[in-house]
């Protein structure tokens, strides 16, 4: 496992536990917005932060350190479907990655919401119109940046991890739907899209695990043998 002594090693492994403990924090932070904080609408969902204040910092907490922990191995992905030229999966990585980042940006503004449900200075009606007036401009840009980064680098990335041999052909499926599905304005959905991107970077991340140092500074895929190879040891 981790063994700061040896930085070959720390790298890899890190990053191979990133991919599998990142989705998962993710997957509970998006559990918990589904289930406790439904609303889109300000007039219902500050309510809802209000009546479940001392859940909505810790929910917001998984949401700033999954995208944290889901940068190193967004760059060990990056490693891996890297060629002699500029591929599509390290564009794609280079997306997700960028969308990861980008979301910190909202994660942020739960401060603000929160700050917002919670404030006696300022009746809820007006907390309301704050809150909505933030959100109209810059960070509806950033959700929008969000949106295309991380779903166009997920399908773009998918094809990578496939064609570079990281991932079977129906793990990369997992990992393309994840993007467009997490674009859905429907939080029950956003669950489902992190269960598919939990099965495909999990699945990623212990193929890392199970690599040699060597062979993850190095890789290459395994070439299928001939078929006609194939035929002579019958």
């Amino acid at each position: 496992m981790l063994n700061p002594a040896d930085s070959r090693n720390f790298y890899r492994t890190f990053q191979a536990l990133a991919l599998i403990i990142a989705p998962l924090l993710l997957l509970v932070g998006a559990l918990i917005d589904a289930s406790t904080f439904p609303a889109f609408d300000y007039a219902e969902r500050l309510p809802q932060i209000r009546a479940n204040a001392d859940l909505f910092l810790p929910f917001n907490f998984m949401y700033l350190v999954a995208p944290l922990a889901m940068v190193p191995g967004g760059l060990g992905l990056i490693h891996l479907v890297r060629g002699a030229r500029i591929t599509l999966g390290e564009v794609g990585g280079w997306l997700f990655v960028l969308g990861t980042m980008v979301s910190l940006v909202l994660t942020g503004f739960g401060a603000v919401e929160y700050e917002l449900a919670t404030t006696r200075a300022v009746s809820p009606e007006v907390a309301v119109k704050m809150v909505e007036s933030a959100r109209a401009g810059l960070i509806t840009a950033v959700l929008l940046t969000f949106v295309v980064t991380s779903g166009v680098g997920a399908i773009l990335l998918a094809i990578g991890t496939w064609r570079r041999g990281v991932l079977p052909v129906w793990m990369a499926t997992t990992l393309a739907l994840s993007g467009p599905l997490g674009a859905v304005p429907n939080k029950w959905v956003t669950v489902v899209s992190v269960v598919l991107q939990s099965i495909a970077l999990s699945a990623a991340g212990r193929q890392l695990l199970r690599m040699s140092d060597a062979r993850f500074e190095n890789w290459e895929p395994l070439q299928p043998a001939p078929r006609h190879a194939a035929a002579t040891t019958h």
